[in-house]
């Protein structure tokens, strides 16, 4: 029963921080996320994203500036090793680090890098070298969004592609509902109680 609370507790805890550092996460707040739509692919569904989704194709889209060999699915497994974060870093922030993390063979050494690049430019660093080595998915995703609310660099000269069609999709009046996570499900559970 203990355990049970203490989850419930942890559970709302993260869903206010999640919606803090995800809330601007869309195309109303950063209208250049819409050039990061894939080929074939509608407005729609990618306005149906979640912010998580959103944050693995924002990547992603860094990763494939800097380096075409590296690209993520989730902020667990691919990125214990450091070399997103340091290729990320080289992409959202070239004048101010480097690719100096890949010489340490040591991972908690390159992390220690990794950490001293986010908090010499001001980005929480609010993670800390063994949550990336053991693949913390809620801190990883965290730390994600604070870069990418920092440091969005989506920097494009307009395009008179599909991307219009978001004008059309996304405007000022409408919403977009996304689908519910068990965490935001068991969030609004523990609020309605209250």
């Amino acid at each position: 029963m203990v355990d049970g609370i203490k989850q419930a507790q942890l559970n709302v805890v993260w869903q206010v921080i999640r919606a803090g550092l995800m809330a601007d996460i869309n195309v109303k707040c950063h209208p250049g996320l819409k050039h990061l739509l894939n080929e074939n692919e509608t407005p729609a569904k990618f306005l149906a994203m979640t912010p998580e989704e959103i944050l693995v194709r924002w990547v992603n889209f860094q990763l494939r500036r800097v380096c075409n060999h590296k690209q993520i699915k989730n902020f667990y497994r691919d990125i214990q090793d450091g070399e997103v974060y340091t290729y990320l870093f080289t992409a959202i922030c070239p004048q101010d680090t480097d690719l100096l993390p890949l010489r340490e063979n040591d991972l908690e050494d390159r992390m220690e890098i990794i950490l001293d690049y986010a908090s010499n430019l001001n980005v929480l660093d609010f993670v800390r070298p063994r949550d990336i080595i053991k693949g913390n998915i809620k801190l990883n995703t965290a730390f994600v969004a604070q870069l990418f609310n920092v440091f969005p660099s989506l920097e494009f000269e307009e395009q008179e592609d599909h991307c219009d069609d978001f004008d059309d999709i996304y405007t000022e009046e409408s919403e977009f509902f996304f689908e519910e996570t068990r965490e935001e499900k068991s969030f609004q559970t523990l609020v309605e109680q209250f």
